[in-house]
């Protein structure tokens, strides 16, 4: 039998953790990642299916709802990222595709993503440095998309002023790391 070990977007069996002063960075290695958009005219009905199933409502522009383990944020009209501990490969994505059916299209994303959480007082400062997102006014649950290095990235406030997650592609896992 064939013996497979995963390693993190940093090339680590265990994900990094970096800590200064004021300032930790943790690799986030256990989260699934699916994109759900909408089919034409179909994101009522998506809502209410997410209603339903996962006792959620589709986030409106920039924002994020959460039941459970389970987290939906907006990425843009008519899309949204699914994130949710990971258990099993693939388990998200059946499951999503199971209960929107035919009224949304649902696409995993688990490897493309490398994600890091920030954590301490001096996130803002950081990260006003390295993008152009008002950190300042982004409240818990906002999502924002941004350029960091040259990279397209995603920043989520998980906790206003402390704690932020930073999103990117994982091919670029080093370079976002390094910045």
């Amino acid at each position: 039998m064939d013996s497979t070990q995963q390693i993190t977007p940093l090339g680590g069996n265990t994900p990094y953790r970096f800590n200064f002063e004021s300032l930790s960075i943790l690799e986030v290695f256990n989260c699934s990642l699916v994109v759900l958009c909408s089919r034409k005219n179909c994101e009522t009905k998506l809502n209410d299916l997410f209603k339903k199933h996962f006792n959620l409502e589709l986030p409106s522009v920039a924002k994020s709802s959460y039941s459970g383990n389970l987290t939906l944020r907006w990425l843009r009209p008519n899309t949204w990222l699914v994130e949710e501990p990971y258990y099993e490969v693939d388990m998200l994505e059946k499951k999503i595709k199971k209960n929107v059916g035919i009224f949304g299209s649902v696409v995993n994303q688990s490897d493309a993503w490398c994600l890091f959480d920030l954590n301490g007082p001096c996130c803002p400062k950081i990260l006003e440095r390295l993008c152009n997102v008002d950190i300042d006014s982004m409240a818990e649950g906002d999502i924002s998309s941004t350029k960091i290095e040259h990279l397209s990235c995603l920043i989520i406030c998980k906790k206003e002023q402390v704690e932020y997650r930073i999103m990117g592609p994982r091919s670029a896992a080093g370079s976002l790391y390094h910045a």
